[in-house]
C-alpha cells in the first residue's frame, strides 16, 4: 500500500486504532489530551511520510526531480550525460611562405588559437582546432610558397584547450574522475604516455560507447560513464575486451571546455600567418542536458540498445548527440513526395534558426556514418517546409460581463494565439487544433460567446526559369476552391497566379499578366488537387537562362485544423481580429 502523506488521513488510522482499545474514551473530544497526543503523532509521520515518499521517487529516473538523482538514474540506463557543447565551425586553410619547409608540408598546431568574430554583435570568442592540421598542396606564386587545404575543410571547436592527468598505480580499484564539468565529451582525446614529456605523443585510445563489440585485449578504447557531481569518469577493459594502461604509465585526457550557445554566430576566424576562409559560421553550441531532456535521452537509450535499425533510432541518437535540436523528423523516402527509393529522409528544426547550417548537415551524415556505422540506406537532410497559418478573427462577446474595448479584445486574442503557438506548434508531429486554441483565447477574456476564425495557409517554394520539369507544392490540408493566390516575377513579367473549379476535387491553375500591346494575358499552367491541397505547375516562361527565384502560394483552409506532416511544420504567422461585436447579455 502506499504510504499516505495527509494529516487526516494519519489522524484518523490513529483514532481508529485507539477506539478499540479501552484506556481511551475521549478521542473525539478535540480539547482532549489524547487527542492532542494524536494531532503532535499525526504531524510527526506526515513529515516521515513526505521524507520517505519524496526519498522513493528520488530511486526512480521519471519521478525524480534533484539533477544529482536524475544523473544516477542515467547512469543506471548506460546513458552518459552530456554537458556543454561547443560551437564548431568548418574552414578552409591557407598560409604564404617565401621559403619551402622542410618537408615539403606546413602544420597548424592544435593549441594555437584561433580568433573567431561574431560580425553582428562584435563578440570575440577563441576556437581551436581537435588537431594539428597538416597542408600538403601547394602553389608557386611568384617567390612564395602558398600552402592550401584544397577541397578539405576542417572543423574548429570554440571554448578553451584543458587537459587533465593520471598516473596509473598499482590498486585495481583507482577511478579516473575528470572533475571538470565544462567538459565536452564529443571532444575527448585520451593518451597513454610513458612520461609527461611535452614532446610525446603517446598512444592514443578511442572511445567506445558499447563494451559488447568485438574487441579484443590488446583493444587501444576507453569508456565513458557519469560521475559523482556532474563529473565525467573514464573506465578501460582491464586486458580482457580491451587493453588497461599498465602501472606507472600516465593518463592524458584533452578537451574543449566550450561557453555553450554563446560560441555561435561567429563568421569570420583569423590567426596571425594564416587565411581562414569561411565554410559555415559556428553552429550547435548547447549549454547542456536539462533534466527533462535527461530523463527523456536516459529512457530511449536503454531502449534502443546501441541498435541504429528504425526511424526513431535515428531520431533519438541526433536528439542525443546533437543538443541544438528543436525538433527532428525521420521517415522512409517511399513515403515521400516525390518519392526517393532507397534514401532515409531527415528533417531538423534548429533551436534559434528555421534551417540547419550545411556544416550541421555534414557533421550529422559523419556521425551516423562513422560513429554508427549507419549503411542500410542513403542519408537525405532535408530542410523543413514551413505551412504559415494567417488567422482573421469574428468575435462575439457580451458587453455586461466583459467589460473591455475592442482593442482589449484584439490584444488579448492575439497574446493567447502567440501563447498557443509558441506552446504547441513550430514543430514537427505538430498541429494546430482550432478548439485548443479557441479555449485558450476565451480563458483569456470573460465573456466571449463565440469566435470564428479564417485561416489562410502558404507556403514558399524554390524555382529556376531554366528548369522546364514540373514542380509541386503541398499544403497538405484541404483548401477551399478558387481561393488560391500567388505573384511571382521572372527575368521578364510579373505573373499573378489563380485557381478555377473544375470538379469538387479538382480544378486549374492560371497565371496572368498585363501586356501593352496585348492586353490581359492568360495561361493554364497546371493543376490543384483540392482535397489534398497539392498544386502541380510548370512556370510560364522558362529557358536556357538561370534565374532562381522563390514565391509563396497561399489558399484558404477549408476545415478548422491545420496540419503538417513529414518535412512541414505548421507556424502562425499573423493574427488579426477583423470585428469584435458587443452584445447584450439577455440578447
Amino acid at each position: 500500500m502506499k504510504t499516505p502523506i495527509d494529516f487526516n488521513q494519519y489522524k484518523n488510522l490513529l483514532k481508529e486504532y485507539i477506539s478499540t482499545t479501552t484506556e481511551f474514551k475521549d478521542i473525539n473530544y478535540e480539547g482532549s489530551g489524547v487527542n492532542q497526543l494524536i494531532n503532535i503523532l499525526a504531524y510527526q509521520m506526515t513529515h516521515i511520510g513526505y521524507y520517505l515518499e519524496a526519498n522513493d521517487n528520488e530511486h526512480y529516473l521519471q519521478s525524480a526531480q534533484t539533477r544529482t538523482a536524475v544523473i544516477a538514474g542515467a547512469k543506471r540506463n548506460g546513458y552518459v550525460v552530456r554537458g556543454k557543447k561547443a560551437s564548431r565551425a568548418e574552414v578552409r586553410v591557407k598560409r604564404k611562405l617565401d621559403y619551402m619547409p622542410d618537408g615539403k608540408y606546413t602544420r597548424l598546431d592544435k593549441d594555437w588559437a584561433v580568433r573567431g568574430i561574431n560580425n553582428i554583435t562584435d563578440e570575440h570568442r577563441e576556437f581551436f582546432f581537435k588537431t594539428d592540421v597538416f597542408l600538403y598542396d601547394y602553389e608557386k606564386d611568384g617567390d612564395n610558397y602558398v600552402f592550401f587545404s584544397k577541397d578539405k575543410t576542417f572543423t574548429l571547436f570554440q571554448g578553451d584547450r584543458r587537459d587533465w592527468r593520471f598516473q596509473v598505480s598499482t590498486d585495481p580499484k583507482q577511478r579516473f574522475v575528470i572533475k571538470d564539468k565544462e567538459l565536452d565529451v564529443d571532444t575527448l582525446r585520451v593518451f597513454i604516455k610513458s612520461s609527461l614529456d611535452e614532446k610525446e605523443l603517446g598512444e592514443e585510445f578511442l572511445y567506445s560507447k558499447s563494451a559488447t563489440g568485438t574487441y579484443s585485449k590488446e583493444g587501444k578504447v576507453f569508456y565513458l560513464a557519469t560521475a559523482e557531481d556532474g563529473w565525467y569518469e573514464i573506465f578501460f577493459g582491464e586486458d580482457t575486451i580491451s587493453q588497461r594502461p599498465k602501472a606507472g604509465q600516465y593518463i592524458v585526457c584533452e578537451y574543449i571546455a566550450p561557453s555553450g550557445e554563446d560560441g555561435d554566430g561567429c563568421t569570420s576566424f583569423t590567426l596571425n600567418g594564416w587565411e581562414l576562409e569561411t565554410v559555415s559560421s559556428s553552429y550547435g553550441g548547447s549549454d547542456g542536458e536539462s533534466i527533462e531532456s535527461i530523463k527523456h535521452n536516459a529512457m530511449f537509450t536503454y531502449r534502443r540498445q546501441n541498435r541504429l535499425l528504425t526511424a526513431e533510432d535515428i531520431k533519438h541518437i541526433l536528439l542525443e548527440d546533437f543538443r541544438n535540436i528543436r525538433s527532428i523528423n525521420v521517415w522512409g523516402g517511399e513515403d515521400n513526395v516525390p518519392k526517393y527509393y532507397g534514401k532515409t529522409m531527415i528533417a531538423i528544426k534548429p533551436n534559434n534558426s528555421d534551417t540547419l547550417s550545411q556544416g550541421a548537415k555534414i557533421d550529422i551524415k559523419k556521425n551516423l556514418i562513422n560513429r554508427y556505422g549507419y549503411t542500410g540506406q542513403d542519408i537525405m537532410l532535408v530542410d523543413p517546409e514551413y505551412i504559415n497559418v494567417d488567422i482573421k478573427f469574428s468575435i462575439v462577446t457580451k458587453k455586461t460581463i466583459s467589460d473591455i474595448t475592442k482593442a482589449n479584445v484584439a490584444d488579448k486574442t492575439i497574446e493567447a494565439c502567440r501563447e498557443y503557438s509558441d506552446k504547441y506548434l513550430n514543430q514537427f508531429g505538430s498541429y494546430l487544433n482550432d478548439l485548443e486554441m479557441n479555449s485558450l483565447i476565451k480563458k483569456g477574456i470573460l465573456g466571449v460567446d463565440s469566435l470564428y476564425s479564417e485561416k489562410r495557409i502558404s507556403k514558399e517554394i524554390d524555382v529556376n526559369t531554366n528548369n522546364s520539369a514540373q514542380h509541386i507544392l503541398s499544403l497538405t490540408n484541404e483548401i477551399q476552391p478558387e481561393s488560391s493566390s500567388a505573384t511571382f516575377s521572372d527575368y521578364n513579367y510579373t505573373w499573378t497566379l489563380t485557381d478555377r473549379k473544375e470538379s469538387p476535387s479538382k480544378g486549374s491553375i492560371y497565371v496572368s499578366r498585363d501586356d501593352v500591346k496585348a492586353g490581359k494575358v492568360e495561361l493554364r499552367i497546371g493543376e490543384v488537387d483540392y482535397e489534398k491541397g497539392e498544386f502541380r505547375f510548370k512556370l510560364p516562361l522558362t529557358s536556357k537562362r538561370d534565374f532562381p527565384f522563390s514565391f509563396e502560394i497561399s489558399a484558404l483552409s477549408k476545415k478548422p485544423n491545420i496540419y503538417g506532416e513529414m518535412t512541414n511544420v505548421v507556424r502562425i504567422r499573423t493574427i488579426s481580429v477583423n470585428d469584435v461585436l458587443f452584445q447584450e447579455e439577455n440578447q
